[in-house]
């Protein structure tokens, strides 16, 4: 084989190894793109204060500027007292009783 047709096998590979990177972080990110959460992680409170509802990372509402009190209001996520968890593809605010 001569060397400029195996460089050419080299570039080729090379360019199939990007397409087939691109490819899969494509569809690990295509959920998220259309609304869908994998993991707890993926979801976060909505609200800046006293939070009752949870969204996906990057959807949450401004919270830069906002001043929110220190009270532990009650049915919201306030001190602990409750979790963003994705169930079934959604984000969801489970607050202790």
């Amino acid at each position: 084989m001569k060397k400029r047709e195996l460089s050419i096998w080299i570039a080729l590979l090379f360019l199939i190894l990007i397409v087939i990177f691109l490819y899969i972080d494509f569809n690990n990110n295509k959920q998220i793109d259309v609304g869908l959460c994998i993991a707890d992680e993926d979801c976060v409170p909505k609200e800046a204060c006293h939070p009752k509802t949870c969204v996906l990372k990057g959807q949450e509402d401004i919270s830069e500027g906002i001043f929110c009190t220190a009270f532990c209001e009650p049915g919201t996520l306030d001190c602990n007292q409750g979790y963003c968890a994705c169930v079934k593809g959604e984000c969801e605010a489970v607050i202790g009783e």
